[in-house]
């Protein structure tokens, strides 16, 4: 799919934004009372409804079945959600310098775009309300999340070899598969009539690691 799901690395990111959900800032108290196309706040930082309304209609792409208004309301709190822990990761990897950069930006669409024609690109982003801007700016920010999680996260992961290997030991009968067996049968019909024989050769390829295969091959003639 063209349009991927900027936000599919969401449950990577649970447990780092526990970690900084003080930056969440609630509108109460002597705060002023927020427009009313705001639906939260991050830091100062408003999260729109028309914003949240365009990733929904994006979501539902040019599929004939609607949801129910029910679905249709899930969907768009889902979509709330992602877009408040996804403003509290940008203003984090924004503290840290590690917003993604123009030619990060171009790069990544340049190679989005290569399977495709000019006009179908443009149908795919029509068929999901979207502008080359608004993907451009969803691509910014997922390929900022992706240089924070590999600093903040995958960079403080260091798994020994010791460890793969207790762990193997720990588990080694999930890891005793039964092998498949094939029996594959070939038969070969020959253009001559007379003194017709019947003869069959069984063969025996090397086994893989994962299965066994045995060869039957019949000629007639």
């Amino acid at each position: 799919m063209l349009v991927d799901s900027f936000f599919s690395r969401r449950s990577q990111f649970a447990a780092f934004t526990l970690c900084c959900g003080a930056l969440l800032v609630p509108v109460a108290g002597c705060h002023p009372s927020p427009a009313p196309d705001v639906m939260a706040t991050v830091n100062g930082k408003d999260i729109l409804s028309s914003d949240v309304e365009k990733y929904y209609k994006a979501s539902l792409g040019d599929s004939p079945q609607q949801p129910s208004a029910e679905q249709a309301d899930i969907v768009r709190l889902n979509i709330l959600h992602q877009m408040i822990e996804d403003e509290i990761l940008q203003q984090r990897a924004a503290k840290l310098n590690l917003a993604a950069s123009e030619e990060d930006v171009n790069a990544k669409l340049t190679e989005m775009k290569a399977p495709y024609t000019q006009e179908e690109f443009d149908r795919q982003l029509k068929q999901r309300n979207l502008t080359v801007d608004d993907l451009k700016r969803d691509m910014r920010r997922s390929l900022t999340k992706t240089k924070l999680l590999n600093k903040e996260i995958e960079s403080k992961i260091n798994i020994t070899d010791s460890q793969i290997a207790d762990y193997y030991a720990a588990h080694k009968a999930e890891f005793n598969l039964i092998e498949p067996q094939y029996h594959l049968a070939q038969i070969v019909v020959t253009g001559l009539p007379s003194q017709q024989t019947v003869t069959c050769k069984i063969t025996k390829p090397p086994a893989t690691p994962t299965r066994r295969r045995r060869f039957r091959t019949c000629i007639i003639g």
